[in-house]
């Protein structure tokens, strides 16, 4: 049973962890930490409340939403976060003028 509930969403998994690992190297250590302790919390509350309800059949869909609403959290901080880098005028806009300029 593990397996038919678990496996669909491994591929949410990775998109996880490549987020995860995409925000440290950008350097931003605590939006991944606030995500992991998040997903903790998230399981946490999946073991109080539905394993009681719904036994092991439970541990395996609190595990699978637990992916899912921290992919969509990670997707949107790393979103935001390039989006604020593309932003200031520094950077982005003085290579394209170089560019410009140069052509």
């Amino acid at each position: 049973m593990n397996h038919r509930i678990v496996m669909p969403f491994m591929s949410v998994l990775g998109v996880l962890l490549i987020q995860r690992t995409c925000m440290q190297a950008m350097g931003q250590k605590l939006i991944p930490v606030i995500s992991s302790c998040i997903e903790v919390l998230m399981r946490l509350a999946g073991a109080v409340w539905m394993i009681p309800v719904f036994g092991y059949p439970g541990v395996c869909w609190n595990t699978s939403l637990t992916w899912s609403v921290m992919t969509v959290f990670i997707v949107i901080m790393y979103y935001l976060h390039t989006q604020k880098l593309l932003r200031p005028e520094g950077q982005i806009n003085n290579h394209v003028e170089t560019a410009r300029r140069a052509a």
